[in-house]
């Protein structure tokens, strides 16, 4: 069914839920390695449009996707603002001169994306040249709260010290560093529109590490500025997703204080519970854990009916995992969910 996977973020009725997987091009599939093995590192992978846009549409060989998402990493956006990114095999990326101060905010740059992310918008323009309209492009970015953990800590830590003594001693300065990437996040979502991208997403991997009041200061109202603004450039679908805030979320929908189109949810909160509490008119993703996909064919399938019951028939919802997909993980186990989503088709 064409356009399925956006007649669902307008909670239009579809014939089955659309399918999508967070990380769906990476390390779990043998030609996505062997295109990393032949660029080099990660990040010369990051940087090819060429490369970006083959590994992007690798997964469609092999699935029957209802949409894609653009390949690159949210800590290009930093790194081009200034910051010194190095990818260290086994360990992640790492910034080698992190934020640690307001001198260190002061030397960071506005980012120009027709510049500085050529390659990138390049890319773009490529997979919408191939995808043909047939299915969608999503974008993405970072939240600022996301994007200042990694910048501040420099890498990813237990205790999270270095961000929590910022929020802690010298909330302003912090905020001065939310609002400078606020407005770079804009400028790099919206020119990832004028290339193509249909839906954009935006990524809150830290925003769990907050307590849920300092969640909105902190993370979510820039969040709300972000889709605000961006929809005054053009008004384009958002899919929002956060780990480890799903009662944040929640609360807030019921407040009437947040307006979204779609919210993914991670698998630490029933799908049952979200159903009940979320409005109608807002989409709902997720949420398989993506552990189910190391359990046998008949565990995968079972899991899926679990979610399947209660969301098959609802007008706004799209299928995934509750967070990206493992590297380990048999690549087998995700055409295993598409065919079985697939039995529910006007059911």
């Amino acid at each position: 069914m064409k356009n399925r996977f956006l007649n669902a973020l307008c909670c239009n009725k579809v014939d089955r839920p659309p399918v999508w997987f967070m990380r769906q091009a990476g390390r779990y599939l043998s030609e996505y390695r062997l295109l990393r093995f032949k660029s080099g590192n990660f990040f010369e992978l990051c940087y090819s449009s060429e490369l970006i846009a083959l590994a992007t549409l690798q997964p469609l060989k092999r699935y029957d996707l209802d949409a894609v998402i653009i390949f690159s990493d949210i800590l290009l956006l930093p790194a081009y603002m200034g910051l010194n990114l190095k990818f260290v095999d086994n360990f992640g990326p790492i910034f080698l001169n992190p934020v640690r101060n307001i001198n260190d905010i002061k030397l960071l740059n506005d980012i120009f994306p027709s510049k500085d992310f050529n390659f990138l918008l390049k890319a773009i323009k490529i997979i919408v040249y191939e995808l043909n309209d047939v299915i969608p492009l999503l974008g993405f970015s970072g939240t600022p709260w996301t994007l200042a953990v990694y910048m501040i800590e420099g890498k990813i830590t237990k205790n999270f010290s270095y961000i929590k003594k910022f929020l802690y001693t010298n909330s302003s300065v912090l905020h001065i560093l939310l609002k400078k990437l606020e407005i770079n996040i804009v400028s790099y979502l919206c020119a990832q529109i004028d290339f193509g991208v249909k839906v954009l997403v935006l990524f809150d991997t830290w925003g769990g590490i907050l307590t849920p009041f300092n969640y909105k200061i902190f993370s979510l109202n820039y969040v709300i500025n972000i889709i605000n603004q961006v929809n005054l450039y053009k008004k384009i679908p958002f899919i929002f997703f956060g780990r480890n805030i799903n009662n944040f979320i929640i609360e807030e929908l019921k407040s009437g204080n947040l307006s979204l189109d779609a919210i993914g949810f991670d698998w630490s909160l029933n799908l049952d519970t979200i159903v009940k509490n979320i409005p109608n008119n807002i989409v709902i993703q997720g949420n398989l854990d993506p552990s189910v996909l190391y359990g046998d064919h008949l565990f995968i399938i079972k899991e899926i009916n679990n979610i399947m019951k209660i969301c098959y028939n609802r007008n706004g919802y799209i299928f995934n995992l509750g967070h990206g997909i493992y590297p380990d993980i048999d690549p087998y186990s995700l055409e295993l969910i598409i065919n079985t989503i697939d039995r529910y088709k006007n059911f």
